[in-house]
């Protein structure tokens, strides 16, 4: 009973499902990429090359996307393998051991003097892990606790961020890489109805019309 009782006590064991899903979101992500033809067709709306091609103007490191566009098959296929890789590494604990891992950055003013670093320094060697001490309560709370006795104070509160899984893709944004596709791919999507752009970040699918494609077609004629 007592081992039984350790494995209860010990947080770790929490982690344990979270390793499991990871493996098995990176497994299935990678496996579906490469599963995928359309994901690894250059000439199609919903591959890789044309998702390059639609952020590379408004990314900050479009000069560096040039080696990628070009192979987008290689790389597609790449990064396809390396997230099946990391998912097997999750399942057989291989890589990625520690489940949570977390910080104190201290940054001193030139005045503070070196006996309050290193008052500082044993105490935040002394405090419990960050990631046991946040499961059990707010990250302000966690501060008071590694601080104690310490005179700090919050300069502001605005800065507390609530978090949100959002991803920014829009009907615009789905619509643009068609814009990159010559006048007879365009009217072939038309002749078929349609087209489907489907958002290589969270899924979301979106079915292109085909007035909307003839809308594509006349920025060409024009």
């Amino acid at each position: 009973m007592s081992s039984i009782n350790s494995i209860r006590q010990d947080p770790r064991w929490i982690l344990l499902p979270l390793r499991a899903y990871l493996a098995v979101a990176f497994t299935y992500a990678g496996i579906s990429k490469i599963a995928d033809r359309s994901f690894l067709d250059s000439s199609s709306p919903d591959g890789m090359h044309a998702t390059l091609l639609a952020v590379r103007d408004q990314s900050p490191i479009g000069g560096l996307l040039g080696p990628v566009e070009h192979h987008s098959f290689a790389f597609g296929l790449l990064m396809g393998l390396g997230e099946i890789a990391v998912g097997i590494g999750l399942l057989l604990g291989l890589a990625t051991r520690i489940a949570a891992a977390g910080g104190i950055v201290i940054q001193a003013f030139p005045h503070t003097s070196e006996a309050a670093i290193a008052a500082l320094e044993e105490r935040i060697r002394e405090a419990p892990p960050l990631s046991t001490l946040i499961e059990k309560m707010p990250i302000e709370d966690v501060v008071a606790q590694v601080l104690a006795g310490f005179d700090y104070k919050q300069l502001d509160s605005s800065l507390d961020v609530p978090l949100e899984y959002r991803c920014p893709c829009t009907r615009e944004r789905a619509i643009a890489p068609l814009a990159l596709f010559s006048p007879e791919e365009l009217q072939e999507m038309i002749e078929e109805g349609g087209s489907e752009v489907v958002c290589q970040f969270c899924g979301r699918k979106y079915q292109i019309t085909a007035e909307e494609l003839l809308t594509l077609t006349a920025r060409h004629e024009a």
